[in-house]
């Protein structure tokens, strides 16, 4: 299988290292043989930190893929050391991350991150629509995306309504895009979620 490298965020080409090369082989080959569109797979080495630790997302290729993926990073609070973009057979996406990390609780602290935000990850990477309208907003928006999953889930009791409330357009959608940072911030989720599920009702009414 032949790999196309591009580095997008400056357009340079180039060849990752043979550790690397294989992180990604073996991402696109678990792919296959899973027979999913979105796989996410983190590198933990076996080396005493600080390390840095590699994240291969594969999924279907969209312009925003990269900066959703790399957004989702940022929100745990990790600075990324390099970021590889591929375009892979049958027009599948490959974003390639290191991510900096000093300690052993950071490490930790990425584990379980990179475990929260996997159901944004996959959106993410398969380019929902909420998730494309979010990306032109700003990383804290994208956080609070991730909170709300867990916050409304915690609130909402009925999942047919859970499920109505999280979809593409639907009401959470809707009232993050209409908040600003501010508002959001200034608020736990616990109390946007239900404000948000509150909404819902008053509008099935």
């Amino acid at each position: 299988m032949l790999l196309y490298a591009m580095f997008r965020l400056k357009g340079n080409t180039f060849c990752l290292d043979d550790g690397n090369s294989r992180l990604v082989m073996d991402a696109l080959r678990e792919a296959d043989e899973q027979g999913v569109k979105v796989l996410i797979k983190a590198h933990y080495p076996e080396l005493p930190p600080p390390v840095e630790v590699s994240l291969t997302v594969i999924a279907p290729d969209w312009p925003g893929l990269v900066e959703a993926i790399s957004w989702n990073i940022h929100s745990l609070g990790f600075n990324i050391s390099e970021i590889h973009a591929f375009v892979a057979e049958n027009h599948r996406g490959v974003v390639h991350l290191s991510i900096k990390t000093k300690d052993e609780s950071e490490i930790e602290k990425l584990k379980n991150g990179i475990s929260k935000v996997k159901r944004t990850l996959e959106l993410s990477a398969l380019g929902d629509p909420s998730i494309r309208r979010l990306v032109e907003y700003s990383i804290s928006k994208i956080k609070r995306l991730n909170e709300l999953f867990d916050a409304l889930n915690k609130v909402v009791q009925n999942q047919d309504e859970y499920k109505e409330i999280v979809a593409p357009e639907g009401e959470l959608e809707k009232f993050l895009v209409s908040r600003t940072d501010a508002y959001l911030n200034d608020k736990t989720p616990i109390d946007l979620a239900r404000q948000i599920y509150t909404n819902y009702k008053f509008i099935k009414e």
